[in-house]
């Protein structure tokens, strides 16, 4: 917004708080350019030290490839968390679900004989059902999200370990497996372009469509925002949906990927979302969140893990760095809000 001639002006943009265009010093100009700049920097500091470190091992295209193919479920649910995050909703800890569950659902559907097209909307579509119970109990009913979530998810669960009786869904359709392990034009892996695609979709929608400028009102101030007019509760809804069926799609491409599927198969991909979110420098607590910055977190994410793979780092050891990270990211979120 613009305010009077000889008055410090605001600029704006979706999902990243005001700042004033008059020249800032000491702590207030440090406070925005960390907020601006902070993660990019980060993720700069990161390649160089691969490349420091392990030299053409990390810089080759091969590796970069790996890094975007190993990120892209990451990515999806981080997307769909992304939405939950900003619209005040805290956290969807429903994702494991909603990923075990479209997979398991795809290939059983297939194998029985569906269509592979209709077989994977349809476990799209599971995801999009757990989304709106998850959103019906939050934005109507005002349960606790993390709370909701968590129940959904090992309820959701419980389901379906009882229908594979904790097996594995295994499929050999051609057309199915080409999806995931396809490439375009030979180099690019399919799923790179599909995750790609996926934010471009959520960029729009949270920066040039009605319903977005409702998302962050709604995380900022539920109860101005209610106030103002806003649907918050049709938001909150939305959200959960619009996560839910992130994390379905993600699954359903992770099943195309392997060739099966299995109830555990996005086991602990709620908190890889969280950390892509926190770390990217969206706030959890709502109000804030762009999807390049969410994109930012994941690639991070990404590389950091494929650094600690390298370098031979266990994996108990790599859970703690990522702990840390998002630890330190949360309280960096409540300093910079304060």
């Amino acid at each position: 917004m613009t305010m009077s001639t000889g008055e410090p002006r605001l600029t704006t943009e979706p999902g990243v708080e005001p700042t004033t265009t008059v020249p800032l010093t000491g702590r207030a100009r440090s406070r925005v350019l960390l907020q601006n700049y902070a993660i990019y920097l980060v993720f700069i500091l990161l390649v160089v030290a691969g490349a420091v470190l392990l030299g053409g091992k990390f810089l080759s295209t091969q590796n970069f490839l790996n890094i975007g193919q190993a990120v892209t479920f990451t990515g999806f649910a981080a997307l769909g968390m992304l939405f939950v995050t900003t619209s005040g909703g805290f956290v969807d800890l429903s994702i494991p679900a909603a990923m075990g569950a479209a997979g398991v659902i795809t290939l059983a559907l297939m194998e029985g004989g569906l269509d592979p097209s209709v077989a994977m909307l349809a476990g799209i579509a599971s995801g999009l059902i757990l989304g709106l119970v998850n959103g019906v109990l939050i934005g109507i009913v005002r349960t606790n999200p993390v709370l909701t979530t968590l129940g959904t998810n090992v309820a959701a669960l419980g389901v379906a370990l009882i229908f594979t009786q904790g097996d594995y869904v295994y499929t050999q359709d051609p057309f199915f497996t080409q999806i995931g392990q396809g490439r375009l034009f030979g180099v690019i892996p399919n799923i790179i372009v599909l995750v790609a695609i996926g934010a471009v979709i959520a960029h729009l929608l949270l920066t040039y469509t009605v319903f977005g400028r409702w998302v962050y009102p709604t995380g900022g101030n539920y109860s101005a925002a209610r106030a103002a007019g806003v649907p918050v509760r049709r938001v909150m809804i939305s959200v959960f949906v619009i996560s839910g069926m992130f994390a379905a799609m993600g699954g359903v491409l992770l099943a195309s990927v392997l060739g099966s599927a299995r109830t555990t198969a996005g086991a602990g991909m709620e908190f890889n979302a969280i950390a892509a979110v926190a770390i990217g420098g969206n706030s959890i607590f709502g109000g804030a969140g762009t999807v390049a910055r969410t994109v930012i977190g994941v690639l991070i994410v990404g590389v950091l893990n494929n650094l600690m793979v390298l370098l031979g780092i266990p994996a108990e050891s790599q859970d703690i760095v990522k702990g840390v990270l998002i630890a330190g990211a949360v309280f960096l979120d409540l300093r910079l809000r304060k």
